[in-house]
């Protein structure tokens, strides 16, 4: 089941830290921890690849290339995607546009509403309103 707890965005620490209960990790040199699972954990961090690399307990380059085991998508593609998906669930419970833009992770709300309609064929607003669309 999807995390559906969308009050606050995650901090990158907080993101680092989030498989532990909170507790600084300690990893032994080359330890990774499941992509998937971390990604859908943490896809609304606001936190660049190498950051979500490193987090993962790999190099950007080593990151990108099991992406691409877990994925068609590249890692940034498959970033949007997850978070527009959320939103559109957000979005049908009549949540406020802005208020679901920045819980998922985006931050511009113009930008959001454009990929948003390009995805869906119509506005999160329209969304919003007829919880459909």
């Amino acid at each position: 089941m999807p995390d559906t707890s969308f009050n606050t965005t995650p901090t990158a620490i907080e993101a680092l830290n989030a498989d532990n209960g909170g507790r600084p990790r300690e990893r032994t040199r080359g330890s990774k921890i499941d992509l998937q699972d971390f990604m859908e954990r943490n896809y609304r961090c606001d936190m660049s690849m190498t950051e979500f690399a490193r987090a993962s307990g790999r190099s950007l380059s080593t990151f990108k290339r099991d992406f691409k085991n877990m994925s068609e998508l590249s890692p940034e593609r498959w970033l949007t995607d997850r978070r527009l998906r959320a939103s559109y669930d957000l979005l049908a419970r009549g949540l406020r546009v802005s208020d679901v833009c920045f819980d998922v992770g985006f931050k511009n709300v113009s930008h959001f509403s454009a990929i948003f309609k390009k995805k869906f064929g119509c506005t999160p607003g329209e969304v919003r309103k007829a919880n459909r669309c």
